[in-house]
């Protein structure tokens, strides 16, 4: 048997959850015994065993349309909607996890697809700072004006400090 995290911050599951794991595991919430079991997944969740009942933990920003997805394939679900502060790290969390999952493509087609989920939390974070997206590539512009772009693929090596 592994050792079981026994430690398992309160916050980290909600009463509905809690009240459907009580009576399992060697870890404790509240006085209720749990089991954590980690999963590793390229999006590092946890899973919570209860029997036969397995329900994934994602604690992650969605896409708007996810909890429409999941009630449409008959799963429940829970979520939280985010203040302004705790927006603002989740997209930036989000934005860290897009660049990891980039960085593992294995060709053009799933690196454009992850492109376009950091691209739709570029947006969603000049919004954050009141900035609209085409407002945004105005920056760009500008500063692909006074400073160039990347498409020379210049590789700066070093500089020599004259002082």
């Amino acid at each position: 048997m592994k050792n079981w995290q026994t430690n398992v911050p309160e916050a980290f599951l909600s009463p509905y959850q809690m009240g459907h794991l009580a009576g399992i595991g060697e870890g404790k919430v509240n006085g209720i015994p749990i089991r954590i079991e980690p999963v590793i997944t390229r999006h590092d969740w946890k899973t919570i065993h209860k029997g036969w009942i397995t329900m994934p933990i994602y604690n992650k920003l969605v896409r708007d349309k996810i909890p429409d997805i999941i009630a449409k394939s008959g799963k429940s679900y829970e979520i939280q909607h985010l203040s302004d502060k705790a927006y603002v790290k989740e997209l930036e969390r989000k934005l860290v996890e897009e660049t990891e999952e980039y960085l593992e493509t294995g060709n053009d087609e799933e690196s454009v697809e992850e492109l376009a989920d950091f691209l739709e939390l570029v947006r969603a974070l000049a919004v954050r700072h009141g900035c609209s997206f085409d407002e945004l590539e105005d920056v760009r512009r500008r500063k692909a004006e006074e400073r160039g772009a990347f498409k020379e693929r210049i590789y700066l090596v070093e500089v020599e400090d004259e002082s």
